[in-house]
């Protein structure tokens, strides 16, 4: 009776990264966005596979320790918003500002 598999992996996230339920909270909507979104800018929607795919490979980025400390950070290209969003989200001291010259993708973000 766990919680789904991308839940799981995803409390292991902020474990990893320490953060807490306000992230929680902000990250699930990204995921839920992306997976109501018909037009999101990705093949990769559902939350099983968004997790790791998105999630996880933009909050990897936090090992750094020069991105941890950043009070400014450009995503370019930013596409779905990944690593923009996660680290915007993670990071909610900094500035992420992110840059996407294709116009339906900016839409989406």
């Amino acid at each position: 009776m766990g919680a789904d598999p991308a839940a799981r992996r995803l409390e292991h996230l902020l474990e990893r990264y320490g953060l807490g339920a306000r992230q929680r909270r902000q990250l699930d909507g990204l995921l839920s966005l992306l997976a109501n979104d018909r037009h999101a800018p990705t093949s990769v929607r559902t939350p099983e596979r968004a997790v790791d795919a998105h999630i996880a490979d933009s909050l990897v980025a936090l090992e750094l320790e020069t991105l941890r400390a950043a009070e400014s950070i450009a995503d370019l290209g930013s596409g779905a918003g990944f690593p923009g969003l996660p680290l915007a989200i993670a990071l909610e001291g900094s500035a992420v500002h992110l840059v996407e010259g294709v116009a339906r993708k900016c839409v989406f973000l």
